[in-house]
């Protein structure tokens, strides 16, 4: 089922406002994981104070643009991209994703 034009818009906004508020922003491809393993890392994610958001490519790349006015080079991740966001700690999310 396609995504309206009004819910691509709410959602860029609520990335945006994520990735302009957070110390610490990464990106993953988690084609991988299980289900599991997927919900557990989301755990412990909202443990710590983190998001996590699975979102197209192209909203990632908007998002990053208007909020920081960088470019990022998503192309190069094969697969379903999640942003993982930390307001506290700017190397918080690169431990969560170690362990993936």
């Amino acid at each position: 089922m396609a995504i309206t034009r009004s819910k691509k818009e709410n959602q860029l906004k609520i990335l945006t406002d994520l990735i302009t508020s957070a110390q610490g922003v990464a990106f993953v491809t988690f084609n991988e994981a299980s289900v599991e393993e997927v919900q557990q890392i989301r755990r412990d994610l909202r443990a710590s104070e983190m998001t996590y958001t699975v979102i197209k490519k192209t909203l990632i790349k908007l998002a990053v643009k208007n909020a920081k006015n960088i470019e990022v080079p998503l192309d190069n991740l094969a697969g379903s991209v999640a942003v993982i966001t930390s307001s506290a700690d700017e190397l918080a999310p690169l431990a969560i994703i170690k362990k993936m």
